[in-house]
């Protein structure tokens, strides 16, 4: 007999094969039961029948929220490989229910240090094409000297074909990322779309040229409007593609289909039948009902969007359970539904602003800086106030950096609205 558990394991396992980065499999005691290859090399096969605090001090504090819920969570953490200097880690858990009950939790390890890589590259391929080029004048001086050799002449050939490949590879370098970054724009619209019945702001800053966050609305019948927001967990080029497949397949189903959950379902089939790397998408998608004042939505592992009472200046979250998109192809979602009423709003987003990281403060921005930030100003027009809540995170980063994209998308209802 296969039990749901081992039916869960068996359908992740394209997670743990293709996953570039080091995944953890743990039990609801925190215990490591099971590693991909990346992270028995990252942490030696001792760590199997660990727990995840004799691994990382004082995570308890921060796995302990992840294990109440779907929504996948972040933390950035500290590890000692042994000889070796402290790297930064950013942990993502991946809780996994069966029957209501919490029955493993995925642990993607992603380094800090593979994200400043990422983010040097380019930089330092332009360092060394300086330095060749420094060499190359040098050579040159010598080989037409008094005491040069015959040697010299060929030394400077080989390092003017050095030079041409680095510059090639620079130059692709350079036209994949911005070929990339083109593509995601493109895929982003243009400008915040005007309505009769919403007031919508939104604003989106990649971690580097080309990132994984992505946002769209479409129109539909009766004067609703379709928002969602995702996050693909990867970044650079292979994030920027499967942003645009996730786009191509939400518009195709959002003009036929009116149910959130029915779409995420479609999303999540569609993912885990073309996608094969490893990756996955966080979603949430709402369709604003001006005629009946609600808002139908669901999300799919996607933080949770806060909602804001006019009348009694209270803040709501828009819980939904439903699983991140690429791992389960039968996993199943909820429509769920909430009132709407004029002057409230809707904040949707991506957890780069929830996890952004200050190194003066040794901590991230987190929830509850989000809900204050939001809280106070609530009366502002949308516009400022969502350039008022990304100042908040630049202000209490100082001069850290992003290691994730932040979007936000925000919508309050007019006073005045046609029904």
């Amino acid at each position: 007999m296969v039990h749901d558990a081992d039916r869960n394991r068996i359908r992740y396992e394209g997670l743990m094969k293709y996953c570039s980065d080091p995944v953890l499999i743990l039990d609801p005691q925190q215990k490591v039961i099971d590693a991909n290859e990346q992270a028995l090399t990252l942490f030696d096969a001792s760590i199997r029948n660990s727990r995840l605090h004799d691994i990382f001090e004082g995570i308890d504090i921060l796995i302990e929220p992840a294990m109440n819920t779907n929504i996948i969570q972040s933390a950035r953490v500290s590890f000692s490989p042994k000889a070796k200097k402290e790297i930064s880690l950013i942990l993502s858990f991946i809780p996994l229910t069966v029957a209501g009950k919490l029955s493993e939790i995925l642990v993607v390890c992603r380094d800090l240090l593979e994200v400043e890589r990422f983010r040097n590259e380019n930089e330092d391929l332009k360092k060394k094409l300086v330095e060749l080029e420094q060499l190359q004048d040098f050579a040159r001086r010598v080989a037409g000297g008094k005491d040069a050799v015959p040697s010299a002449a060929a030394a400077l050939k080989d390092l003017e074909v050095v030079k041409q490949r680095l510059e090639d590879a620079t130059l692709k370098f350079e036209n994949e990322l911005g070929l990339a970054a083109v593509l995601q724009q493109s895929l982003l619209p243009e400008k915040t779309p005007e309505n009769k019945n919403f007031n919508i702001s939104c604003f989106f800053k990649p971690m580097e040229q080309v990132g994984g966050d992505y946002y769209d609305f479409v129109d539909l019948e009766n004067n609703k409007k379709g928002i969602i927001v995702a996050d693909v967990s990867g970044h650079g080029v292979s994030s920027a593609f499967i942003t645009a497949m996730l786009k191509i397949s939400f518009l195709n189903y959002a003009g036929r289909i009116r149910s959130p959950a029915k779409i995420l379902e479609k999303l999540n089939r569609d993912y885990c039948s073309v996608i094969q790397t490893g990756d996955f998408v966080t979603a949430f998608y709402a369709v604003l009902d001006p005629n009946q004042s609600k808002i139908t939505y669901c999300g799919a592992g996607h933080p949770r969007p806060l909602l804001f009472r006019k009348k009694g200046r209270d803040i709501e979250y828009l819980k939904s359970e439903g699983f991140f998109l690429g791992m389960f192809e039968d996993a199943r979602y909820r429509d769920s539904v909430v009132g709407f009423y004029p002057g409230d709003r809707v904040l949707i987003y991506t957890d780069g602003i929830v996890e952004a990281f200050s190194d003066g403060k040794n901590e991230q921005f987190g929830e509850k800086r989000l809900l204050q930030s939001f809280k106070q100003n609530a009366r502002v027009p949308v516009e400022p106030m969502i350039h008022k809540l990304v100042e908040s995170v630049q202000q209490f980063m100082q001069k850290s950096r992003f290691y994730d994209d932040i979007a936000l998308v925000a919508v309050e209802f007019k006073d005045s609205y046609t029904r």
